[in-house]
């Protein structure tokens, strides 16, 4: 901390002005307090702009800004999502109300991070492009492609807890909030993409007799999307296995994400298998 007395309030501002393009944009915060009838200066940083402090690089910007990340994930992790101010980064972090303002500007831009960073480390594309073009069984692709969304489902809750599902149910709630949330979620969730897959291996076992259209398309991917959704909050809010086990009745090769989706596959499978309801 750095006590640097001036009498003059313009005085500081006019230096700070001159200073700061050499600086990195970083922010100065002062105090003020009287100490023997004058005016003290507290500057919050490590040191006098950049005369003392050195030019701030791209890999400490980045360091910090994965710093406040993780702190965020963990501060989401004991509290809602909906409920996390800046206030609560800051002290989990244990830096200043003001510096944060030099890597985010709000808690939004902070969770758009969150949620790009989650869906950059945790995806199926690749995966799921190397099934649709394996020489499995349409029905193997099937089970393969909703056991590979539901293993990215379990990887995403141990390493982020329930601020993904709690974040898409606070940004369907605020409309106007989200708007301003999807400027920075940059990186797309491949789930559609796997979903979208697995119709198209649907589509083709029906044109080549694999499969009977006992109903309508979007009616499966419907029960599909929704089947994992519920997979999702499950398994997510009942972490425990043996909790799962026994709230279920299902065996501990099942008691999580993938699991639970390996079994909505096999459900799929034997309904595209059944005739149509009216065909006796």
């Amino acid at each position: 901390m750095l006590n640097l007395q001036l009498v003059d309030l313009q005085e500081l501002n006019h230096a700070f002005l001159q200073h700061s393009k050499d600086f990195f944009g970083i922010y100065i915060d002062t105090r003020v307090i009287l100490m023997n009838n004058d005016i003290v200066f507290i500057l919050l940083l490590f040191g006098w702009l950049g005369e003392i402090m050195p030019k701030v690089g791209k890999e400490y910007i980045a360091q910090k800004r994965q710093d406040i990340i993780a702190g965020t994930v963990r501060v989401c992790k004991v509290k809602m999502a909906s409920e996390v101010t800046l206030r609560d980064v800051v002290k989990e972090c244990g830096i200043s109300q003001g510096s944060i303002y030099n890597y985010f500007s709000n808690i939004d831009e902070i969770f758009a991070e969150i949620i790009n960073q989650a869906y950059a480390e945790h995806h199926t594309a690749k995966t799921v492009e190397g099934i649709s073009s394996s020489t499995l069984s349409s029905e193997q692709k099937i089970v393969s492609i909703l056991a590979a969304l539901g293993e990215v489902t379990d990887g995403m809750i141990a390493d982020y807890g329930a601020i993904l599902y709690e974040l898409n149910g606070l940004y369907a709630r605020n409309p106007k909030r989200a708007e301003q949330f999807a400027k920075n979620a940059t990186v797309s969730n491949d789930t559609n993409t796997a979903l979208q897959q697995i119709m198209t291996i649907i589509t083709e076992g029906i044109g080549d007799g694999t499969f009977l259209q006992a109903v309508p398309l979007p009616h499966i991917l419907l029960l599909i999307e929704t089947s994992l959704q519920g997979i999702t909050r499950a398994v997510t809010f009942i972490p425990h296995p043996q909790v799962i086990q026994e709230l279920y009745g299902i065996d501990a090769e099942h008691a999580n994400a993938q699991g639970m989706a390996k079994i909505l596959a096999q459900m799929i499978v034997i309904m595209l298998k059944a005739p149509p309801p009216d065909a006796n």
